[in-house]
């Protein structure tokens, strides 16, 4: 399963990819934020093209995609590439397709995918305040079991930081007792 979710007001976008064993257990799921907007196609083009590229990246050549928007599911049905925005895009996923046994590619209902919008929805997070007060390797748990693409890196008490910025790095603040005690963040 497969979705996207917008957010404006940071001029961004994300995908989610939930992957289920028989639509029951789960197995791997992955966040992924853009910068930038393109139309609801486009981001759900490119949410399809994760889901393909995480499905290979896992070494799994036999599944199902599923996503809730018709216009992408038949664009990767299609022989033809059509001229609109996510044709590039689905030709990606198609080339990826080729070499595994891809059992079905279809529409299922908006509350179906519920599950896959909610990864979609957590690529947003920059920082996590919730996680303040838990022990470290719980919260990086959570962190990492949320997003596949992030790398967690516990920070000491007067342990030194990059000043670099890395899209893909949490900074998890623990104290000596490894509870978080600033709320992890992307940097």
């Amino acid at each position: 399963m497969f979705d996207r979710a917008t957010n404006m007001q940071h001029s961004s976008f994300s995908t989610g990819v939930a992957m289920l064993i028989n639509h029951a257990s789960f197995i791997a799921g992955l966040s992924k934020k853009y910068l930038g907007f393109a139309n609801a196609e486009t981001i759900e083009a490119i949410a399809t093209r994760d889901a393909a590229f995480l499905a290979r990246a896992l070494y799994i050549s036999n599944f199902s995609l599923e996503g809730d928007v018709q216009i992408v599911i038949h664009m990767v049905q299609d022989e033809d590439d059509e001229f609109s925005p996510p044709s590039p895009i689905t030709s990606d996923v198609k080339d990826i397709l080729t070499n595994a046994n891809v059992v079905s590619i279809s529409c299922i209902r908006r509350q179906e995918n519920k599950l896959a919008h909610e990864f979609a929805k957590f690529g947003h997070r920059t920082k996590w305040p919730q996680l303040v007060g838990m022990n470290g390797e719980s919260g990086k748990a959570i962190i990492e079991h949320g997003n596949l693409v992030v790398t967690t890196v516990f920070v000491r008490p007067g342990e030194p930081i990059t000043d670099d910025y890395c899209v893909n790095r949490v900074w998890i603040f623990v104290d000596h007792e490894d509870k978080v005690r600033i709320a992890p963040q992307i940097g």
